[in-house]
Order: C-alpha cells, then sequence, then structure tokens
C-alpha cells in the first residue's frame, strides 16, 4: 500500500507542505483526526500543524485565508474525509470564521481539540 500524504500548515510563512502523517500504514485513511509525526516549517523551523488531506492553501498572499484556516485549526476543524457529508462547507475568509466556528460545533469536520498556534508552534 502506498502511503497517504497530508497537508502540513505553517501560519507564520503561510506554506503548506504534503508530509507523512503517521509510519502505521494501516491507520493511514482521509479521516485521521491528528498526526502521529510532526514536522517542522523548512522556512522558518516551527513546527507545522496537521490540516487533513483535504486542506487547499489559500495563495500566500491571501491574509484571510490563512487566518480563516488557522481559526478553524486552533478550533479543532480539520480539513479530513472525502468531503461527502451533511455538515457545511469550512469557511475560506476570516470575517465568516468566528461566526460558522460558534454555530458548528457538531460538525463532521471538527474532530480534533483546541490548539493555540503560538504556543504550539514551538513545541518540540
Amino acid at each position: 500500500m502506498d502511503r497517504f500524504l497530508f497537508k502540513f500548515a505553517c501560519f507564520d510563512c503561510r506554506v503548506s507542505f504534503k508530509k507523512a502523517a503517521t509510519n502505521n500504514i494501516e491507520q493511514y485513511n482521509a479521516h485521521l483526526p491528528e498526526a502521529e509525526l510532526s514536522h517542522n516549517c523548512m522556512n522558518c523551523g516551527n513546527k507545522m500543524a496537521f490540516m487533513g488531506r483535504q486542506f487547499q492553501p489559500p495563495p500566500k498572499s491571501d491574509l484571510s485565508g490563512w487566518k480563516s484556516a488557522q481559526l478553524l485549526w486552533e478550533h479543532g476543524f480539520r480539513f479530513v474525509g472525502n468531503g461527502f457529508h451533511s455538515s457545511p462547507a469550512l469557511p475560506k475568509k476570516k470575517a465568516d470564521t468566528l461566526t460558522f466556528i460558534s454555530e458548528n460545533t457538531e460538525h463532521n469536520q471538527k474532530v480534533s481539540f483546541s490548539v493555540d498556534w503560538e504556543a504550539y508552534k514551538t513545541t518540540t
């Protein structure tokens, strides 16, 4: 079986890379809520956030899109699954994100715990 690659993001550098999330190929599926492996940003060296297989990174210049992705990640949303579910699509702009988070506490893609990016990025 080929290894799935998952998207990891650095919100400070506004970059995303495809990386392995686990060494256990039995756990490789599109619904993985968290990564067993961690990766550091190739630009700044900080720990990268696990986003899931379905994450589509915004353009580097899209500050609102990157802030939206960061807020979703901080509140436990991951871009997991195959995209076929009854929950609303995850927002792509900061202005829509906080309302979305408060109104979608049972969303199919809210599969993880809340994390503060500023504290997380410097952990080892």
